[in-house]
């Protein structure tokens, strides 16, 4: 007697194998999927967080230019009044010569 396996049987065998095969490449994909969507939270969540700091760095930024308009203004003050200073030093000056030379 022949005990080589019948043409079925083989099938049956190689069917076997592949719903095997397949079964690992549905657990691999699966496991895949449940790797994609944690890392999909843990960056919606950190894109969560950049938001919020990039809107407290908006908000600073914001206060930082309003500060530098106002010094802006504050030098022009500064300026103005050394510019008056200047004048009146410069003609303390010359009325000092003046009456220096008068004596």
């Amino acid at each position: 007697m022949d005990q080589r396996p019948t043409e079925k049987e083989r099938f049956e065998i190689l069917m076997e194998h592949m719903q095997g095969q397949f079964k690992l490449v549905l657990e691999g994909q699966t496991s895949l999927r449940q790797e994609v969507k944690k890392d999909i939270n843990e960056l919606r969540d950190e894109f969560t967080d950049m938001k919020a700091i990039m809107r407290c760095y908006g908000k600073d930024i914001g206060e930082l230019k309003s500060n530098v308009v106002e010094l802006k203004s504050d030098m022009s003050v500064v300026k103005i009044s050394l510019n008056r200073i200047e004048l009146n030093q410069t003609d303390h000056n010359n009325r000092i010569s003046k009456l220096e030379k008068a004596q």
